[in-house]
């Protein structure tokens, strides 16, 4: 298999020339006669050029420098802190204390939740990051309390 690039000229009615390429993955066999053959397997016109250079460095037998080698990761979090965090907010009722379902007690119940895994990778048990953490908790609320305004009183309650 190749990359085989087709250039074509075609002369305008003003006598500008343009020049056409197209980039065509071709598989070169003989057939029964023993004359060459070329079978076209995909047109690859559209890929940009960077794409058609590491076709051609993949077809020749060379490497290609993966993702992975290319980049270092320099800070994940697991999959399964969020999800703790997410099933311990959900047992004690975080989302209600919030209040009424709405995008801003989603944003704020993400923001909490988020602030539970970040401080969970230290130590969430060390009593000066349960302080951040409840502090985060109260200001988003009061945050969000405001901004909706006065929480309408069920029937049948004072005040």
């Amino acid at each position: 298999m190749h990359v085989d690039t087709i250039r074509s000229h075609q002369k305008a009615a003003d006598g500008t020339v343009r020049e056409y390429r197209s980039h065509l993955l071709r598989h070169s066999f003989r057939d029964e006669q023993g004359r060459p053959r070329k079978e076209t397997l995909a047109n690859l016109t559209a890929l940009p050029d960077a794409a058609l250079e590491a076709v051609r460095t993949v077809l020749r037998g060379e490497a290609v420098v993966s993702a992975g080698d290319a980049f270092t990761v320099e800070r994940s979090v697991s999959h399964g802190d969020a999800a703790v965090a997410c099933v311990m907010a959900g047992q004690l009722g975080l989302r209600e204390l919030l209040g009424p379902a709405c995008a801003e007690r989603d944003i704020a119940y993400a923001l909490i939740v988020s602030r539970a895994v970040r401080v969970g990778c230290q130590n969430l048990c060390r009593a000066s990051d349960l302080v951040g953490l409840e502090y985060s908790i109260v200001a988003v609320t009061c945050f969000f309390s405001w901004q909706r305004g006065p929480v309408m009183q069920r029937s049948g309650t004072r005040g």
